[in-house]
């Protein structure tokens, strides 16, 4: 029997908590144990799909560009980065395109709900909820604006319900 130069980990928890605890095997012995192994063992399809969408960013936290993380406050004021064209300010210097330049459904229905991504399926129903409140015929005394508002209202609502 040859030694056991070779290690394994016991478990993926072993991996993840990097805690010093391993299987030590001969090369026959880890070659077999190599092609029994399965790090997605023992998880449902929800923990494999978590696990592997944060594989893609290395484990680590990401958000969309542009996202509300204060990307200023991540420089230091010393650092010698030069900002020439002013993409690290918190205030754009861009506007944003107007409702008639946005092409998509998705695009048109988040202008009308005053909508921006990312948003979860409670911020649609509240702002959907808050803008019918406002814009119900009945509120404003059968006005055909509003009859009109609510339409394209029901119309967004409809669009980025689908989309989740």
């Amino acid at each position: 029997m040859d030694e056991g130069i070779y290690r394994a980990p016991k478990s993926r928890y072993h991996l993840e908590s990097g805690v010093d605890d391993w299987h030590w095997f001969c090369l026959a012995h880890i070659r077999e144990y190599n092609a029994r192994w399965n790090y997605y063992a023992n998880m449902t399809e929800a923990e494999i799909e978590h696990e592997r969408r944060a594989d893609v960013t290395w484990q680590r936290p990401s958000w969309p560009l542009g996202a509300s993380t204060n990307s200023a406050a991540r420089i230091h004021p010393s650092s010698p980065f030069q900002d020439p064209f002013d993409l690290f300010n918190e205030t754009p210097p861009y506007t944003s395109p107007s409702p008639q330049a946005l092409t998509s459904p998705e695009s048109k229905a988040l202008a009308v709900l005053g909508l921006s991504y990312p948003f979860s399926q409670d911020d649609l129903r509240r702002c959907y909820r808050n803008l019918v409140k406002k814009y119900h015929p009945d509120a404003n005394g059968g006005s055909p604006e509003a009859e009109e508002k609510i339409k394209r209202i029901n119309e967004a609502y409809e669009v980025l319900k689908s989309v989740f």
